[in-house]
């Protein structure tokens, strides 16, 4: 340590440009010489690796707080890693709920609230769904159900369905939050998605003659107006969204993935179907079709109904990566849980994007299947699968994160994380570097350790007991649903027939909800009080704030601003350090 110490600074900058931020961060906690390592924006600024996570481009986008940034990473993916959140309390009650891009929309008493949670919201903006409904011209609007699709870039998705089963037409309405048009559209069908950003919207609908196959539509936002050509995804095989097909935005492109393709019937090898399209020019035309090769069949079953599938932009390198979990009967044998990412590959001639000439191109066709890499491969061995009410994977930190409940009786939901870090290099006998074994599951063993962690770590403790108590709300338990994103959970527990009880659990330490006391801290942080009936009406004190108008023409809709939920109730907890520590 002394020979890094009294290196000259243009040396110390020049080696650190190679660390990876964790390496840094870790670096700078071993000796408080070093602690500039992390307070340095000279340093900072190259070494901040995960340059397309949110604090990476929030720096660039200032133009500053290269240090800031790096830590904030470190202490997520430390916090994530070894399931330690900043942040558990309850953010109000429900019937339904979407969270999506750090934005919770939920329904109750005939009302969605929206709430932006990674930007530490204090206020939630209040529109009626009565008035909403009546506005878009849907008759019977009483015998309708509602429902949030979707949430991203300040505009909302909703749909409504009829109360009749015979009848299949549904009704899209998409609003902006802060004052974009309305879109009211009408569709005949029984599956449908929606997926958005600020400028373009794309609907997708069964085909309705393979509701395995779907159409994409897409909208101007801008000028309000429909694309002339729908896109035909004839390939995209599967109806679950987020377990067999997954859609997303991402840069300036439409993406649909499916894990399963009309060559499967006849082959032995399992595929990744991956289409694209411009976002300003859907066209049939313009479709490009891609293949990554998946698993073998004589690998073993695989249950389905725990697989995760999704597309993630990678923080470190901006790639759009593959991310499926599944729960697999490995050679018909032993049950696993594994993480498998992989990366789309475009062929660059257009002309050879069919099933067959793709597969013949990557050279998959009657061969042997490509070689799994361990830094793309991990399994998760041992944990009881059928206890997770909540999973997720962090590819940031290389961790299984979950929800579960420990007991077979009385509802008991703990987190539990399962990490891996990696070994150091391998040497071969006479202390030279070596590269690890050909056979993945040796190579597995070779390169990583594991590590177990659950919050609360015990369950014996007058402290557990507490916390045990954020995590399951008494007089609210069942039903438990979630979803997990890069930096916070969110989940609902409680029976469906009443309001259900929504938790959120941070594990970014610059998410700050208002009126949050921190753990062991004594006083009174109330900021007023909060109840629901027996029909799930709200009755609380609120803090009105100013009404905006979203307008459609001669149409307006009242967007109330109010007290967050969550700021009446105080059912939670900070567990990071005060305000005006080093963050």
């Amino acid at each position: 340590m002394p020979g890094l110490l009294h290196m000259p600074y243009e040396v110390l900058l020049s080696i650190m440009e190679d660390f990876d931020f964790v390496d840094v961060a870790n670096l700078a906690l071993t000796c408080k010489d070093l602690k500039f390592l992390v307070v340095e924006e000279r340093i900072c600024k190259p070494i901040t690796k995960a340059r397309f996570s949110s604090e990476a481009k929030s720096a660039v986008l200032t133009g500053g707080g290269y240090a800031r940034a790096l830590r904030s990473i470190a202490k997520r993916r430390e916090a994530l890693a070894t399931v330690s959140p900043f942040t558990v309390t309850t953010i109000g009650y429900c019937h339904t709920y979407i969270y999506c891009k750090g934005v919770l929309c939920y329904t109750l008493d005939n009302r969605i609230r929206i709430l932006n949670l990674h930007g530490s919201g204090h206020d939630e903006l209040v529109i009626s769904i009565r008035q909403l409904l009546m506005v878009s011209g849907i008759q019977n609007y009483t015998k309708r159900t509602f429902e949030i699709l979707y949430c991203s870039k300040e505009v909302v998705s909703c749909l409504s369905r009829s109360l009749n089963p015979d009848d299949q037409t549904l009704w899209l309405i998409v609003f902006g939050i802060n004052g974009v048009d309305l879109l009211v559209e009408e569709f005949v069908s029984t599956h449908i998605f929606v997926r958005h950003n600020e400028k373009f919207l794309y609907v997708g609908i069964d085909s309705g003659v393979d509701t395995s196959s779907w159409v994409v539509q897409g909208y101007d936002l801008t000028t309000q107006k429909q694309f002339p050509q729908k896109v035909d995804l004839p390939d995209v095989v599967g109806s679950v969204v987020g377990t067999t097909v997954c859609f997303e935005i991402h840069g300036s492109y439409f993406y649909a993935l499916s894990t399963r393709d009309i060559m499967d019937t006849m082959d032995y090898e399992s595929y990744y179907c991956c289409f694209r399209f411009p976002l300003d020019s859907p066209s049939n035309e313009l479709l490009e079709q891609t293949e990554m090769w998946r698993r073998r069949h004589e690998e073993g079953p695989i249950d389905e109904r725990q697989t995760i599938l999704r597309l993630d932009e990678d923080e470190t390198t901006g790639k759009l990566m593959i991310i499926e979990c599944r729960l697999e009967w490995l050679q018909g044998q032993r049950r696993q849980r594994t993480y498998y990412a992989t990366e789309i590959i475009w062929l660059e001639d257009k002309s050879e994007t069919s099933s067959i000439s793709s597969r013949s191109q990557n050279g998959f066709e009657q061969t042997e299947p490509p070689q799994r890499l361990p830094e793309n491969t991990h399994p998760d061995n041992g944990f009881l699968i059928h206890t997770i009410r909540v999973q997720s994977y962090q590819t940031l930190c290389a961790t299984f994160l979950d929800l579960f409940d420990d007991t077979a009786g009385t509802q008991m939901l703990r987190l539990h994380a399962c990490s891996r870090q990696p070994k150091p290099p391998l040497e071969n006998t006479s202390g030279v570097l070596r590269a690890p074994s050909e056979t993945l599951e040796t190579a597995l063993k070779e390169l990583y350790r594991e590590d177990i962690s659950f919050w609360p770590k015990s369950l014996d403790t007058a402290e557990s007991e507490e916390l045990l108590r954020l995590l399951n709300p008494p007089m609210y338990s069942g039903d438990v649903q979630g979803i997990a994103d890069e930096r916070s959970m969110v989940y609902v527990t409680g029976s469906k027939d009443k309001p259900r009880q929504l938790i959120f659990v941070g594990f970014d330490a610059t998410i700050r909800l208002r009126g949050v006391k921190r753990w062991g801290e004594t006083g009174k942080y109330f900021e007023g009080s909060i109840s629901i009936d027996r029909k799930g009406k709200r009755k609380d004190i609120l803090e009105r704030g100013a009404d905006m108008q979203v307008s459609r023409g001669e149409i307006l809709i009242d967007v109330q601003e109010e007290t967050a939920m969550y700021r009446n109730m105080c059912l939670g907890y900070n567990f990071g350090r005060a305000p005006a520590s080093d963050l």
